[in-house]
């Protein structure tokens, strides 16, 4: 085929093209949107057991169930409730196991304030609920120091570009099967 012939393909099907190409850059642009932006603070907790052992075999049972208990905490983190209940409009958090007995919170806020501050009272406000569910002595511990709020910011140019080219793409992938298999 010559360039011409490709040519006349594409001003034959320039509505889908721009239509899909309009479609990738909307759908960049609302998922930028989406994307929680300001200020981010991460920290690690332990899953860990407030009751002494007495012997080895009750401190294997007792850190066993922290172990068992993670994704427990999980769930609760990740919970609507837990987190409407947790953030109070000043931002977001998330939760993701890292390994057994080690849970990674995430805290997005407005300033770097709001994220520190978020990320305590989901702390405390998770040991809360733990004590009032009566967990078995289970609770929350910070491992090591925690880092500055770094700020996440999602730029749009960017993403309406990124959008724009992949919606090109996929829209040039879509006439070339479209004018393939002659339909």
């Amino acid at each position: 085929m010559e360039l011409r012939q490709y040519i006349a393909i594409l001003k034959k099907n320039i509505v889908i093209i721009l239509a899909l190409s309009a479609a990738g850059l909307v759908l960049a642009l609302f998922a930028a949107k989406s994307l929680p932006q300001g200020y981010l603070q991460s920290r690690t907790f332990f899953v860990a057991s407030t009751q002494i052992a007495q012997d080895s075999n009750s401190a294997y049972y007792n850190q066993e169930k922290a172990r068992n208990f993670t994704d427990t905490a999980i769930a609760i983190l990740e919970s609507a409730d837990f987190k409407k209940e947790a953030e109070r409009g000043n931002g977001k958090i998330d939760a993701k196991k890292s390994a057994p007995q080690v849970i990674r919170i995430s805290a997005a806020s407005s300033t770097p304030e709001g994220a520190q501050t978020l990320l305590l009272g989901t702390q405390n406000a998770f040991n809360a609920k733990l004590s009032s569910l009566n967990a078995q002595n289970l609770r929350l511990m910070e491992v090591g120091e925690p880092q500055e709020p770094a700020l996440s910011k999602v730029n749009l140019k960017v993403a309406a570009t990124a959008g724009l080219i992949l919606g090109f793409a996929f829209a040039v992938f879509t006439v070339s099967l479209k004018t393939y298999f002659k339909l």
